[in-house]
């Protein structure tokens, strides 16, 4: 099996510190020890690595240029998920070079299909993993709160999961977590001592 743990680079330096397979190695452990997973981190196979977490890059063409996966930061911006993405932007990429080639044209203007194609397909996606990124990163309190209100929802954490995972269109659905949240949030609110009022 494999697992792996992300951090803010800010929050590492910051909180943590250390080498990153003593971060994983522990996470692992708090694991076990909750019956999550079973057997031990492998240092032999760990890898560490930095996520562009930033969005795509504003241009992905230029002459004789096709840029793809990690490095043209097609990334989910709050999960980390960026195989699907590389796959996608790939096939785009060998599309458009093979039309580009057969018109003898491989000018970042003859390559701007490639730009057109990933922005149809995951554009969008991309965009809202950003705008969550933002939101989430930037107050751990309220992504703590999230996280207490789904684990006591379990449609409210399928939701999310859901959207985390592109299956479901943010802005759709946006309206529905927000109140299944306020929901949970109320649900998990202590009660008012009787008599009080």
């Amino acid at each position: 099996m494999d697992a792996g743990v992300g951090f803010l680079l800010s929050f590492f330096k910051r909180e943590l510190g250390g080498p990153p397979y003593a971060q994983h190695a522990r996470f692992l452990d708090e694991a076990r020890a909750r019956g999550v997973v079973s057997g031990r981190s492998n240092p032999a196979n760990f890898k560490a690595y930095r996520l562009p977490l930033g969005g795509p890059l504003p241009r992905t063409v230029a002459d004789r240029v096709i840029v793809t996966g990690d490095a043209g930061g097609f990334v989910n911006c709050y999960t980390g998920e960026g195989i699907y993405h590389a796959m996608v932007t790939g096939e785009h990429a060998a599309v458009t070079a093979a039309e580009a080639l057969a018109a003898g044209d491989c000018s970042a203007a003859g390559l701007a299909r490639y730009e057109t194609r990933w922005r149809g397909e995951i554009g969008r996606e991309l965009a809202d993993s950003l705008r969550i990124q933002k939101k989430l990163f930037a107050r751990p309190r309220l992504a703590d709160r999230i996280i207490g209100a789904a684990a006591a929802d379990p449609k409210l954490c399928r939701l999310l999961a859901r959207v985390a995972l592109g299956e479901e269109d943010l802005r759709k659905k946006k309206l529905e977590m927000a109140l299944r949240f306020l929901l949970a949030r109320f649900r998990r609110a202590p009660s008012a001592p009787r008599g009080a009022g």
